[in-house]
């Protein structure tokens, strides 16, 4: 058996907050803050930036990890 990384499901490669981050060379945290559909009050991402970073991301079928949205959250 050959190994499969983590990120290879149903035939296809998931595209990461890392890979949209290294794509518009931003820090990851900026591109979780811009995609996060209710974001924090503090945690603000300028409006043309926001728009971008998401333009990205579904160029490049950024598909949320519900998995990882809800890690702590009980």
């Amino acid at each position: 058996r050959s190994y499969i990384p983590p990120e290879y499901k149903n035939g296809c490669f998931m595209v990461s907050l890392s890979d949209i981050a290294r794509e518009v060379k931003m820090d990851v945290s900026v591109v979780s803050r811009a995609l996060n559909p209710n974001p924090d009050r503090h945690a603000v991402v300028k409006k043309e930036t926001r728009e971008m970073i998401r333009e990205v991301a579904r160029k490049m079928g950024y598909v949320p990890n519900r998995t990882a949205s809800f890690n702590g959250k009980i």
